[in-house]
């Protein structure tokens, strides 16, 4: 079954492995495959997430073979930044509802300046399983999230795909940010039989972290 769930919330963790050197507004990234990018230039830094800030870039990096090493802005103009959103019916606590954040993608551009591919990290949980999903965010002050959330979610159907149609989606938030840039991950599990998807959203450490490009794009 091939489901695609996107539930994606502005947030990201602090340093959590050699990607970050001993300046942590370094981050270098050893991109699996890089052979594969050989197109590839430049890689900015641009603001995702909302209409104030899309577009935005931030830093950028020339392609060095094998990946890119990337300075992070260590504050970012509030114009860009977004309020958290978190939907109505939750048990969700919130430290500092004050606090604005912004998500990021890391594009990679050929010579002519065209967007050719977007890289980004995945790693492994203490269990030693596969995350895939793997966010930076930027947060403009100290932030915790704990809680959870409940929706029901249409699938629409198609030839490959015929249901079930609806579920219901509960996400879990364990999530505690300092001032600055985080990486956080989000996993998800299913049960087709009962309709029910569980995503967690977590700050925990997450091992081994590598990137990869879209080879799609």
């Amino acid at each position: 079954m091939n489901l695609a769930f996107v539930f994606v919330m502005a947030i990201v963790i602090a340093g959590c492995d050699s990607n970050f050197h001993e300046d942590e507004s370094l981050m270098y990234a050893r991109v699996e495959n890089a052979s594969k990018f050989s197109n590839v230039v430049e890689v900015k830094l641009m603001a995702t997430g909302s209409c104030n800030n899309l577009g935005v870039e931030l830093a950028r990096s020339t392609w060095e073979g094998d990946g890119f090493k990337i300075v992070l802005p260590e504050e970012i103009d509030h114009k860009y930044l977004n309020t958290i959103m978190i939907e109505m019916q939750s048990t969700i606590a919130i430290s500092n509802k004050s606090v604005k954040t912004m998500d990021v993608a890391f594009v990679g551009f050929d010579k002519d300046g065209i967007e050719v591919t977007r890289f980004s990290p995945f790693g492994t949980d203490k269990d030693g399983n596969t995350i895939d999903n793997i966010y930076y965010t930027y947060v403009d002050d100290d932030l915790a999230i704990s809680g959870y959330t409940e929706r029901m979610v249409t699938i629409i159907g198609t030839n490959d795909y015929t249901g079930p149609y609806e579920w219901n989606l509960t996400t879990i938030y364990s999530i505690e940010w300092e001032k600055g840039w985080n990486v956080w991950c989000s996993s998800s599990s299913w049960d087709e039989s009962e309709a029910t998807v569980l995503r967690k959203n977590s700050s925990s450490p997450i091992g081994n972290l590598k990137w990869r490009g879209d080879e799609n794009h």
